[in-house]
């Protein structure tokens, strides 16, 4: 039950807190997110896309497709890369996890716990707050072995443009 309650901050809030989004850096927004077994539909980036730059949109999707590939890879350094210093996760039970290294700790757990885990992402909106400000939300898919789907979570990312130097 623990690594299962472990997998829902990672499901649910992995995503959750600053995430950074760099202008240019972004792969063409319709390419599949996802990278285990089953088949999702594409992601719709336009919902609430009002004033957001669709270069910022394509960033964000390059950094929703880094994370799932970081994750299923179980390669920490290139997930903590997605994050800022001051990021924070609030888990299903209310447990708040602060910064680079708390999530370092949590995330080397959870690859020990389950060496095989896989997981999808479908992004279901991208709403701008400000030039520099999107809040994504979408939901995972949880495949502890690597096959079995056995959790399907929401969330929200707060993306914040981070310039070079910035």
């Amino acid at each position: 039950m623990k690594q299962q309650s472990r997998y829902v901050l990672f499901a649910g809030v992995a995503l959750v807190g600053l995430a950074l989004f760099l202008e240019g850096a972004a792969k063409p927004a319709d390419q599949d997110l996802v990278a285990q077994p089953a088949a999702q539909q594409q992601p719709d980036v336009n919902a609430g896309a009002g004033q957001a730059t669709e270069k910022a949109k394509q960033a964000v999707m390059a950094n929703v497709r880094a994370f799932t590939e970081a994750f299923n890879r179980q390669d920490v350094p290139a997930l903590l890369k997605l994050f800022t210093d001051d990021c924070e996760f609030i888990e299903h039970d209310g447990t708040t996890i602060r910064g680079l290294k708390d999530l370092e700790e949590e995330l080397k757990e959870t690859f020990k716990d389950d060496p095989k885990a896989k997981i999808s992402v479908k992004v279901e909106s991208l709403k701008p707050v400000t030039a520099d400000v999107l809040i994504e939300d979408g939901k995972t898919t949880f495949y502890p072995d690597g096959k079995t789907l056995t959790a399907e979570t929401d969330y929200q990312v707060i993306h914040v443009k981070k310039t070079a130097g910035g």
